[in-house]
């Protein structure tokens, strides 16, 4: 069984003065490239399978590339989770605090 997160692209907040980004699971990394651009901005970001791949996805299997060593990955930037747990318990870590 798969679960398809496709639906789940939004990008919900973009605050690019502090730095912020709040997005559903299945947003697209290009997508996120294409709102950070605009403000000469970037989510240091490059697993393999490049910007096809989803936010969550690439949080949920640690993908990561060569830009890892200098700015870490992607769990590593998060600053607040919420996700459904196997059983169906929401849950969540941390916070949108900067």
């Amino acid at each position: 069984m798969a679960l398809d997160l496709g639906r789940l692209d939004a990008i919900l907040e973009y605050n690019p003065e502090d730095l912020t980004l709040s997005v559903q699971a299945g947003v697209r990394l290009d997508a996120v490239r294409r709102a950070l651009v605009a403000r000469r901005q970037l989510l240091p970001v490059d697993p393999p399978g490049g910007g096809a791949r989803t936010l969550g996805g690439i949080a949920a299997t640690h993908a990561h590339g060569p830009l890892r060593a200098k700015y870490r990955s992607i769990r590593d930037l998060l600053l607040g989770v919420r996700f459904v747990q196997a059983d169906g318990v929401v849950t969540w870590g941390g916070a949108r605090v900067v």
